[in-house]
This record gives C-alpha cells, sequence and structure tokens, in this order.
C-alpha cells in the first residue's frame, strides 16, 4: 500500500509539471511571434522615418535664404538703433 501511494503521488506530480511545461512553452510561443510581429512594424516604422531625406541642393538653398533673411533683420536693427538714438537725444535736448 505504500509502494502504491508513492507512485500515485509521483504520478501527480509529473502529470503537474508536465502541465507547467506546457503552460509556459506556449507562452514562450506567443512571446515569440508577438516579438516578430512587433520586429516587423519597427522596421516599416524605421521606413517610414528615414524615406527621404533632405537633398544638398535643397538644404543649400535653405540656408541662403535665411542668410537674406539675417542680413534683412541686420540692416532693420542698424536702422531702427538710429531711430532710437535719434529719438533719445531729441528728448534729451528737448528737455
Amino acid at each position: 500500500m505504500d509502494q502504491n501511494l508513492i507512485n500515485i503521488l509521483i504520478a501527480v506530480v509529473g502529470v503537474l509539471m508536465g502541465w507547467v511545461l506546457k503552460v509556459v512553452w506556449e507562452a514562450l510561443g506567443e512571446l515569440r511571434t508577438d516579438g516578430k510581429t512587433r520586429d516587423d512594424r519597427l522596421n516599416e516604422l524605421e521606413i517610414l522615418v528615414a524615406g527621404k531625406y533632405v537633398t544638398r541642393d535643397d538644404f543649400s538653398i535653405v540656408i541662403s535664404k535665411l542668410d537674406d533673411i539675417r542680413d534683412r533683420l541686420a540692416l532693420k536693427a542698424d536702422r531702427a538703433d538710429c531711430d532710437f538714438h535719434r529719438r533719445t537725444t531729441d528728448m534729451r535736448i528737448g528737455q
């Protein structure tokens, strides 16, 4: 009777361990497939992000336009400084 009880306990433990291993194996399989789909989505995103870069010609055009804008702003700032100084000098003389 004692040997039969030990055999039954070993069988039950074996069945439970087998079931746990089966569940873990299935979870690993799901993780693998989820990882593959996630990798595929990331690859598609990389393609979208790196789809088109600015060409050297386009970049040089934009830089030249920004240089023109900077020069015009500098001229306006010089004129504004002159007008400002002229006004403050006129105000001092008027006092």
